[in-house]
Order: structure tokens, then sequence, then C-alpha cells
């Protein structure tokens, strides 16, 4: 018998060191998955009891999954003994790519949260307004989450209804049809493992813009398929859009 386990945070010593703790007392190999991109925050803020439960579970562990070499190096510095196992996210490539057109749509795709940095971009997309470069330009923000409200009240307030559409949840053809029809994604998060939609974007042929967190730039190679910018920064997102869309010399 084998337990495979999901890991996220906050719920780790909840449900998942009893229940491999329970494992080990019955002699069941137990495999967890992390996927939770605030682990090694969580890890760090927490009081020494919940430490030592986290680094016992990690070590004891059969196996432990987890998204790229970042997150491999960042679980080891937790706890060394970890048998960490690197399973990079995986896409079916499809059989068209982007086609460079107007109005340009820059798509972001995800989860509508704080950490996701979508405000970031909507203030990058208010600096090229108030230059006067949104003339055939548009965002699209494709996802749903706490933040859409006060996202879209945002949009409102800094008067770029017109430029910014709310997509909503997106998945099958509605979703293929976003790709198809954009020309650029945009990633500001705050912390990830290794997002679905970056690789979705590249297989596809779309420039990412994304920041240099979690295990992204194996992906998203800097000045080659995209750019890598820091956590916050604004200016660098306005930047690497008007890189993309306007100058001639970007190599994208």
């Amino acid at each position: 018998m084998l337990c495979i386990c999901t890991c996220r945070i906050k719920v780790v010593l909840r449900g998942k060191f009893f229940l491999h703790k329970l494992c080990k007392k019955n002699n069941i190999p137990d495999i967890i998955h992390l996927h939770g991109s605030e682990f090694k925050k969580w890890f760090d803020e927490s009081d020494d009891k919940k430490k030592e439960q986290i680094q016992t579970l990690l070590k004891e562990s059969a196996g432990f999954i987890v998204l790229g070499d970042k997150w491999n190096k960042a679980v080891k510095e937790i706890e060394p003994k970890t048998n960490t196992v690197v399973v990079s996210n995986t896409v079916h490539i499809p059989d068209y790519t982007v086609e460079w057109k107007q109005p340009f749509t820059v798509l972001f795709m995800g989860v509508l949260i704080k950490r996701k940095g979508v405000a970031d971009l909507i203030n990058a997309i208010y600096l090229l307004n108030k230059e006067n470069k949104l003339d055939n330009v548009r965002l699209v923000i494709a996802g749903s989450g706490a933040e859409e409200a006060e996202l879209k009240a945002m949009c409102t307030q800094l008067g770029l209804d017109n430029y910014i559409e709310f997509a909503g949840w997106t998945a099958g053809e509605k979703k293929e049809k976003l790709f198809r029809e954009s020309q650029m994604l945009v990633l500001p998060s705050y912390n990830e493992g290794l997002p679905i939609a970056i690789l979705e974007a590249i297989s596809c042929g779309m420039p990412v813009v994304a920041t240099n967190v979690g295990d992204i730039s194996s992906a998203v190679i800097d000045g080659e398929n995209g750019y890598l910018i820091e956590p916050g920064d604004v200016l660098a997102i306005k930047q690497a859009i008007e890189k993309i869309v306007w100058d001639p010399n970007s190599p994208l």
C-alpha cells in the first residue's frame, strides 16, 4: 500500500503530519506533493514547534515531490535529509502559434488574490495610459478570486475601464480562445511554483513577462522568450510591455 498526499501551507500540521505518522506506524510509505507557493515563507514565520514538525514530515516521508530546482533547493535548506523528487509541470503543445496583430492583447491568467500581483499590472497599464500608449493595447484579466471586486473598482478609479476587460474564470474552449487572441502573458506574482499558465503561453509562442520567483526562471529565459522582473516593480512591468509591443530592437 502507498499513501500519496498533496501538501499546501497551513494544512500540513492539521492533517498531513498526523496522516504521515499513521502511515509510518503501519509501515506504509507516503509520498507528498508540494504545490503551496508560500511554503518557505510559512516555515520561516512558524514557531519552533511547528518548524520541528515540518522538518520531521520532510525527512520521514518516503518521497517529497517539488515542481523545480529552486523549490528543491528551498526544501533541502529546511531539511537536508528530505528525499525530494523534481517533477516539473507539463502542458499540451497546441497546433497553433499566437498572431501578432492589433489590438495588442496583454493577458493575465490566474486567481485574483494579492500574491498574484494583479494590482501591480493594473498600475503598469495606468502608467502606459498616462503616456497615451494604450490606443492599440488592451489587458484581459482572466480569473476570479477574493480581489476581483477591489480590482474592478481600481480600474474604474484609474479611468481604465475602456482598456481592461475582466473575463472571469476560464477553462476549455474559452481559455484556448483567449490564448489564440492574446499576444503576451504577464504574471507579476510575489511567489509561485511553476505556473501552468506560463507553460501554456510559451507552448503557443507567446512572450511572457513574469517575476523571478519559484521556478519560473527555468521556463522564462530573460531576453529570449520573455522578461523576468522583481515582485512589486510596477515600472519594470510597464517597461517590459513597452519593449515587447513597441521596441524594434527587442529580441522578442
